[in-house]
């Protein structure tokens, strides 16, 4: 038993490191307007990082799709919404996003920001299983957010830098469906690197978490 818990240990810890090297963390990015046009009209950014947009109190921001985009319309796709002269998004979701200032996007006024996925760092699929952390990094609360394709034992500890076991969050049945297990922080947990691993029937994941 001593070993088999030993082994565990060397390979979650062998886990940890492989993803430690690709740490990153959550930044913030300003997006300003010069005239009629948005600086940078192009933007690449992470999961989880912030943008801020600092306009001026004629110009918002509105998230389009790409056909409206390259119409210059300014009909809304259900997206983000900058109010006028700014505002702050946090972007979760990996993708590609495209906005126009309303009242200007006929004049060209327009931006694109791709979100990308670092590698084991924030979103995390395998076949129909999805799981999102966020916010991250965190500071009162997060909130584990997953969806499953099929029946399962889920299991879900936080565990700090050195692979020791912190909390228990999760260890329980779950059916096919999409789930989300809120986590307070308070002062339970002290500020620094820590990895959710989370175990959904025979497949572990580790991710890393930002407490601050």
């Amino acid at each position: 038993m001593k070993n088999l818990y030993m082994m565990k240990r060397f390979i979650l810890l062998a886990l940890i490191m492989a993803i430690t090297t690709g740490i990153s963390f959550a930044t913030k990015h300003t997006i300003t307007n010069s005239g009629f046009t948005f600086s940078p009209s192009t933007l690449t950014i992470n999961v989880g990082d912030t943008v801020i947009f600092t306009l001026a109190s004629a110009h918002n921001a509105l998230e389009v799709s790409k056909a409206t985009y390259d119409a210059n319309g300014n009909t809304s796709n259900g997206g983000f919404t900058v109010p006028f002269g700014g505002g702050t998004v946090i972007f979760k979701n990996a993708g590609i996003f495209y906005f126009v200032c309303e009242p200007h996007a006929s004049l060209g006024m327009k931006g694109i920001i791709t979100v990308s996925t670092p590698a084991g760092i924030n979103t995390l699929s395998t076949g129909n299983t999805f799981v999102e952390v966020y916010p991250n990094p965190a500071s009162d609360y997060m909130t584990i957010s997953y969806s499953l394709d099929s029946k399962a034992n889920v299991t879900i500890k936080l565990i700090d830098a050195e692979g020791r076991n912190v909390s228990g969050i999760v260890s329980e049945a779950r059916t096919p469906g999409t789930w989300e297990e809120t986590y307070a922080i308070n002062n339970l947990v002290k500020p620094g690197l820590y990895f959710l691993t989370i175990q959904y029937g025979s497949q572990l994941f580790v991710k890393k978490v930002i407490i601050k």
